[in-house]
């Protein structure tokens, strides 16, 4: 069989690599996951404190060291507005969670975020909460007047384009993060609005759907949780089934969360999360504006949340409007408690849901 002559053989190299590039314009690689892999993530149940939206994180674990420098916490939990992570659109600024992440990962703790595309007490302007490309453009927000006179507004997250530009922010902080193995997970915005009434809710609830859907694709090593809160009032109190979205988390391998985690009111979430522990992960977040100091004490919310719950990640809040210094006096030693006395109070639940694949570490992050 006679050889090709150089000019033949580099005519074919040629004629190949336009076929490949071709092939590879019309039928682009696909970046989706088997399920095996969307369902290994990382597994570090506890306790963690809450950061605010306004408070720099490696600030805060300054001022209060003994959070990560002790045994009874893992880690924290911050939020962080959407603006303030996207400045410009598609331009984007993760320098505070680059700041908390060296903050955290020198002393083995973890990080979980949650980005808020709304703000209920913090005022409402270009930047804040939202991006100026999204608070200017028509229909892009809107305002919500909560109880107390708290005026804020949020994104109009049941527009299909104001979704697309939350689902960008999530891929490029999963491209990012994902692979790092201080940062845990991160949760949704809640699903309750406010008490404005009007969009359609079916469709905000596609929407938030489909916001959990691709912010597992995007995170596929770390805990992504479906904050569940009132979805929509009827006007009497009723809400619309959230059940739907806590069975997007069990197809996926993920969880829920709460913003509001109390034993004096029963919310949407309390019966979703006994009906799906031990088959998602559940991890609620204690709100302290509303919580009264006498029964809401950490050993109450935490036997309340393992017991009835199945919860296996507590997510304090260091603040409370009717006590000064209430993470140091009430928060800190409660959870030193809690983790001293295993006998003698629910520890959180620590096994792996059915639903996940978990690891203390991916495979190449330890």
């Amino acid at each position: 069989m006679p050889f090709f002559s150089s000019r033949a053989k580099l005519f074919l190299w040629v004629f190949v690599a336009f076929l490949a590039a071709v092939s590879c314009s019309l039928f682009p690689a696909s970046n989706s996951l088997s399920e095996s892999d969307f369902n290994q993530v990382k597994w570090h149940p506890g306790h963690y404190i809450s950061v605010g939206p306004t408070s720099d994180t490696a600030d805060f674990l300054e001022r209060n060291s003994e959070i990560i420098t002790g045994n009874d916490v893992q880690g924290v939990l911050k939020k962080i507005y959407w603006g303030t992570l996207e400045p410009e659109m598609g331009e984007y600024d993760f320098s505070e969670i680059d700041r908390a992440l060296a903050a955290l990962e020198v002393n083995n703790k973890h990080l979980f975020l949650t980005v808020w595309d709304r703000s209920f007490v913090d005022g409402c302007s270009p930047g804040l909460p939202l991006p100026a490309y999204v608070y200017n453009r028509d229909g892009g927000r809107y305002w919500s007047t909560l109880s107390k006179s708290r005026n804020g507004c949020a994104a109009a997250s049941w527009e299909p384009w104001v979704t697309d530009r939350f689902i960008a922010l999530m891929q490029a902080l999963g491209d990012r993060y994902d692979g790092v193995a201080s940062f845990h997970g991160i949760a949704s915005p809640e699903s309750a609005l406010g008490t404005v009434d009007e969009y359609d809710k079916s469709q905000y609830k596609e929407q938030f759907m489909r916001l959990f859907r691709e912010t597992r694709q995007a995170f596929p090593h770390s805990l992504v949780l479906a904050t569940l809160n009132y979805l929509s009032f009827d006007g009497m109190g009723h809400d619309v089934n959230l059940t739907d979205i806590a069975n997007v988390a069990e197809e996926l391998g993920g969880g829920i969360s709460t913003p509001d985690s109390l034993l004096s009111r029963d919310t949407p979430f309390n019966p979703i999360a006994e009906q799906f522990k031990g088959r998602i992960a559940i991890a609620p977040m204690i709100d302290s504006s509303a919580l009264d100091l006498n029964q809401d004490t950490p050993i109450a919310l935490n036997q309340f949340n393992v017991e009835r719950l199945g919860a296996s990640f507590l997510f304090w809040s260091p603040w409370h409007r009717d006590q000064d210094r209430y993470l140091e006096r009430t928060v800190m030693p409660g959870i030193q408690a809690l983790v001293a006395n295993p006998d003698q109070y629910p520890p959180l639940v620590q096994a792996c849901p059915t639903a996940l694949r978990c690891a203390s570490a991916v495979d190449g992050d330890a």
